[in-house]
């Protein structure tokens, strides 16, 4: 099995989220080993039998990860939230995202981001507070959104 998805590291800890499966998972470096923390799915996902096999619904289940970024305090997520099935390459309205959720190193939601602009694709300016994103808008463009919560 292919598993894709994103990763992101900061100061000794990792994130991982899966590109098409609602599910994080944060790990820590001990003594030259990543070591896993928690993992949990942020959000309804389904699975249906078939052929005796259990296999993952991409018409029942929800949310794309897009983007995975984070800081010395929290975890960030370019979600787009919507059925699997639905997503569309060539509308922004179902390819691009305008929610961020925002985990803190438990695991802990904090808070969910809805950004007045869809974006693919994320990045942290930790010292400003923004999240830097590009979208296309309808050509490509970098924008930023202040990270308050």
């Amino acid at each position: 099995m292919n598993l894709k998805g994103y990763l992101s590291a900061h100061d000794g800890h990792m994130v991982f989220a899966p590109s098409k499966l609602p599910y994080l998972a944060k790990y820590h470096l001990e003594n030259g080993t990543m070591v896993k923390d928690w993992n949990f799915y942020f959000d309804r996902s389904f699975y249906e039998c078939k052929d005796y096999n259990l296999l993952f619904s991409k018409a029942r289940s929800f949310g794309q990860v897009l983007d995975l970024a984070m800081d010395d305090q929290y975890i960030y997520i370019l979600y787009l939230d919507q059925l699997l099935s639905e997503y569309d390459y060539n509308d922004p309205q179902k390819s691009m995202a305008n929610k961020v959720l925002v985990f803190n190193y438990s695991g802990v939601p904090i808070a969910k981001l809805i950004l007045d602009k869809r974006i693919y694709q994320m990045a942290l300016c930790t010292k400003l507070h923004k999240i830097i994103g590009l979208g296309n808008l309808p050509e490509p463009a970098f924008v930023s959104f202040d990270v308050v919560f």
